[in-house]
């Protein structure tokens, strides 16, 4: 005759002490089985929204479960979970989980499965069930690393930009990817942009002006300084043009008030013209 198999349970010795420990224990078991609340998660693989819409994550949550013999349960991953995103109108704040982050996961009361991007109107849940893993949504930045590209505002009214690779500001068309380009721009790229890279480059492109205004004077502190097109000098604050350290001119003609340098004459000389300067 084969003995009994033992299966421990999760009810402790009182629950069947009396009525009320048995109903406490099953109404407790009901909502530790049913009710998901919050979660830590790592995050395993993103579909990234980028300049589109917001996207979504895989994630797998850092606590595990524990059966009767108080074993750790090997937790399961969550797969298409929307991420959240710091946004207000068309406004937002562009940073993409990615993986290896920790960040919480929140489960809704109804089955948001039916829910799509940008809607207006309220949508029937997609099922019955209440407060499922199945129906998570990432929130991240909880015990991560400490970052190397940041934005930081400070109550001292500083704010930093620090981006190890490149900084890049852009104005003008979209700026979305595949969108329409606005005076003149391609599909997708600004007009305005500045550009700030690891190796020292500093590149403005703008396909009008750029203005400097300055009340004491701009100073270019650098051992050359290269100008493709003419030097005009205009304005009421314009009073002469000095240089030290000399001139020198290679491949042009040097003329002032339409008086050519090299070629110039002098009319009422005596005894012949003079010759081309010599150097």
């Amino acid at each position: 005759m084969s003995r009994p198999l033992k299966v421990r349970g999760a009810a402790p010795l009182t629950a069947t002490g009396s009525p009320t420990n048995a109903l406490s224990f099953m109404m407790e078991a009901l909502v530790k089985r049913k009710v998901n609340t919050a979660l830590p998660v790592r995050v395993d693989a993103v579909e990234p929204g980028g300049r589109g819409p917001v996207g979504y994550v895989s994630v797998t949550p850092l606590v595990s479960q524990a059966d009767a013999y108080a074993n750790a349960l090997e937790p399961k991953t969550i797969h298409h979970v929307p991420y959240a995103r710091v946004q207000g109108g068309a406004c937002a704040l562009i940073v993409d989980p990615q993986p290896g982050d920790i960040g919480i996961a929140v489960f809704a009361k109804r089955d948001i499965s039916v829910l799509r991007t940008g809607a207006e109107r309220p949508v029937q849940a997609g099922s019955f069930r209440m407060f499922s893993e199945a129906d998570a949504m990432y929130i991240g930045g909880i015990v991560n690393r400490a970052p190397t590209v940041w934005v930081e505002m400070t109550g001292e009214g500083e704010v930093t930009v620090r981006g190890p690779a490149r900084v890049r500001l852009e104005t003008g068309g979209d700026g979305a990817d595949g969108g329409e380009g606005g005076s003149g721009g391609k599909r997708g790229e600004p007009d305005i942009w500045m550009e700030m890279t690891a190796s020292g480059a500093v590149t403005v492109h703008t396909p009008k002006t750029v203005r400097l205004s300055a009340g004491e004077g701009v100073v270019l502190d650098t051992p050359v300084v290269r100008i493709a097109g003419e030097i005009i000098q205009t304005g009421a604050r314009g009073s002469g043009a000095t240089f030290r350290g000399g001139v020198k001119n290679t491949g042009g003609r040097l003329s002032s008030n339409g008086v050519t340098l090299e070629t110039h004459v002098h009319p009422g000389c005596k005894g012949g013209s003079t010759g081309t300067p010599a150097g």
